[in-house]
């Protein structure tokens, strides 16, 4: 597991609204930990435009967040050469 910075941005829409996020990322093997690790900073910025391309409504539910893994596993896995992000994890997500 590689636990990423945790994420501090706007959400998309009005009234505006924060999204605070922690999450790790579970990847295949030790080569792709080791390539997430060298593209972090690319792969926090894909992080922040699909987070500042949500809403609270795409967020507030089970779905939306279930959703908002798959894009994010999505996304890097897009970035990622040799490894592979098998799963990600929540361990905070908060909006208000």
């Amino acid at each position: 597991l590689y636990t990423m910075a945790p994420f501090n941005t706007n959400l998309d829409g009005v009234p505006r609204r924060l999204i605070r996020l922690e999450m790790s990322l579970e990847m295949i093997d030790e080569e792709g930990f080791e390539e997430v690790i060298g593209i972090t900073p690319q792969a926090r910025d894909s992080v922040m435009r699909i987070l500042n391309g949500k809403t609270f409504n795409d967020v507030e539910t089970v779905q939306g967040k279930l959703h908002l893994k798959n894009q994010i596993i999505a996304e890097l896995n897009s970035s990622l050469k040799k490894g592979v992000v098998k799963n990600v994890y929540f361990s905070t997500l908060v909006v208000q």
